[in-house]
C-alpha cells in the first residue's frame, strides 16, 4: 500500500488509530521509519497536514506514521503515556495517559512492516508539545529508537534514562506560554 492510509489496531485493550504514509519505493527496499506524535487536543491528521512529512517521505524515501493519542483525535483526554520525572508545564504536570504507548509503537511498526521493508536500525520519533514529551520519553527508555527530535515538549531528567546514548535534538522557543523552555535549568 503506497501513499496515505488510515489504520486501526487493537492494542492493550484499546482501539488505536493512526495514519501511515509510504513513498513510492519498492516494498522490498529497507527504508527508515519516523513516528510523528501530536500535541494535546490535536490529532494525527493535524500533524499530517502541518508538518510536510509526506513530501519529505517521497524525497528521502522514509516511512512516516502519525499516531492518534489514547483518548482519540482532537480530544481533551491525555494523549500519551509520557512517563514520570518530567518537566512540568506552567499549569502543572502533564496529563499522563494510562495505556501502553510502547506496545502501540511496536504494533504500528509491525503493521507497517507488512507493507514495506523497514530499516529497523533507523527508527526515529518526533512530536510537538505533548507529543514532544512522549518522543523524549520513548528515546529515553527504548533502545530500538535511533534518535528523537521533540519540539516544544517537556523533557525528562536524563539521569533517569535507561537509554541515554540516543541522539536527541530539542527545539523549543522562549515564548511558549505552557511548557517552559529551560525547565529547571538555571
Amino acid at each position: 500500500m503506497r501513499g496515505t492510509t488510515h489504520r486501526t489496531l487493537h492494542v492493550a485493550g484499546l482501539d488505536r488509530t493512526y495514519i501511515v504514509y509510504l513513498p513510492d519505493v519498492d516494498p522490498r527496499t529497507p527504508i527508515p521509519l519516523v513516528f510523528v506524535h501530536h500535541g494535546y487536543t490535536m490529532s494525527a491528521q493535524n500533524m499530517y497536514d502541518l508538518t510536510g512529512y509526506p513530501a519529505l517521505a517521497d524525497s528521502e524515501h522514509i516511512a512516516v506514521v502519525f499516531p492518534d493519542g489514547q483518548a482519540g483525535p482532537s480530544s481533551l483526554g491525555a494523549p500519551w503515556n509520557v512517563g514520570s520525572d518530567v518537566c512540568p508545564s506552567t499549569v502543572g504536570p502533564p496529563p499522563d495517559a494510562t495505556g501502553d504507548d510502547f506496545a502501540f509503537l511496536d504494533a504500528m511498526k509491525a503493521d507497517v512492516a507488512q507493507d514495506q521493508c523497514l530499516d529497523l536500525a533507523h527508527v526515529f520519533l518526533t512530536g510537538c508539545s505533548m507529543g514532544g514529551y512522549f518522543a523524549h520519553h520513548a528515546g529515553c527508555m527504548r533502545p530500538d529508537i535511533r534518535g528523537v527530535a521533540p519540539h516544544s515538549g517537556g523533557t525528562h531528567s536524563l539521569d533517569a534514562c535507561t537509554n541515554a546514548k540516543e541522539p536527541i535534538i530539542i527545539f523549543h522557543g522562549t515564548t511558549d506560554p505552557v511548557v517552559p523552555d529551560g525547565c529547571d535549568d538555571p
